[in-house]
C-alpha cells in the first residue's frame, strides 16, 4: 500500500510538472506572437526617404518606400501638433519634441515618477491617405507634399493584410525647417539633408544595402 501510494503521488507530480511546463510554452508563444504581430516592423517594407530623425530645409517633402513582397501599403503623413491653453492644435516644436522623447525613455527606464510625458502630442492631419499595391518583389512608392511649415512631421507607413487589418507599422520623424535656416557649409552627406539629395543617397543606401 506504501510502495502504491508513492507510486501514485510519483505519477502525480509528474503529470503537474508536464502540464506546468505546457502552459508556460503557451504563454511564451502567446507573448511572442503578440510582440510580432504589434511590435515588429515589416521586413519587406523601407523608407527610403526622408531618413528617420532627419532635417529637410524645404517646404516640400518627398516620401519615397520600398517594398520587396507583394502586398499593399497604407501611406500617411502627419504633423506633431499638441492643444494649447485653449484647446487649439498648434505646432509642436522640435524642443518640445526633443523633451517627450527624453521623458518617454525615462519613464521606460523607471527614472522618471511621471508615469506619461508632460505634452500629450496628437497627430495633425497633412494630406489625404495614401494606398499602393505592389505585385511583385521589388517597388518603389513616391509621393512629393508640398507647401509644408516648420514643424516635427511622422510619415507612418501601415501594411495592410485582408478585412483591413493592420499588419505591420512603420514610422519615421524628420524635422522640417525653412531653407533659410540651413547652414551654408552644410556637408550634403551629413544627416541634415535638402529633398533631392536626400533621396538620392537614400535610395542608393535601400538598393545596396543599409
Amino acid at each position: 500500500m506504501f510502495y502504491q501510494k508513492t507510486a501514485n503521488n510519483s505519477i502525480s507530480k509528474r503529470g503537474l510538472a508536464v502540464l506546468l511546463i505546457v502552459v508556460l510554452m503557451f504563454s511564451m508563444c502567446s507573448f511572442f506572437s503578440l510582440t510580432e504581430a504589434y511590435g515588429a516592423e515589416d521586413p519587406a517594407v523601407t523608407v527610403v526617404n526622408p531618413m528617420d530623425g532627419s532635417t529637410v530645409y524645404s517646404s516640400s517633402l518627398l516620401i519615397s518606400v520600398k517594398l520587396t513582397a507583394p502586398e499593399t501599403i497604407r501611406v500617411n503623413l502627419y504633423k506633431q501638433v499638441k492643444n494649447d491653453a485653449d484647446g487649439k492644435p498648434v505646432p509642436l516644436t522640435i524642443d518640445e519634441w526633443n523633451k517627450v522623447q527624453s521623458e518617454k525613455t525615462a519613464i521606460v527606464s523607471g527614472a522618471a515618477i511621471a508615469t506619461e510625458p508632460s505634452i500629450q502630442v496628437l497627430q495633425g492631419w497633412v494630406m489625404d491617405t495614401v494606398f499602393f499595391t505592389s505585385t511583385n518583389n521589388l517597388a518603389f512608392f513616391t509621393k512629393k507634399v508640398e507647401n509644408l511649415s516648420g514643424g516635427v512631421y511622422k510619415v507612418k507607413i501601415d501594411t495592410m493584410g485582408s478585412g483591413d487589418a493592420v499588419l505591420y507599422t512603420t514610422e519615421q520623424v524628420v524635422f522640417i525647417k525653412e531653407k533659410a535656416a540651413q547652414p551654408v557649409q552644410a556637408n550634403v552627406f551629413e544627416n541634415s539633408q535638402t529633398g533631392t539629395v536626400s533621396f538620392l543617397q537614400n535610395l542608393l543606401k535601400s538598393i545596396f544595402g543599409r
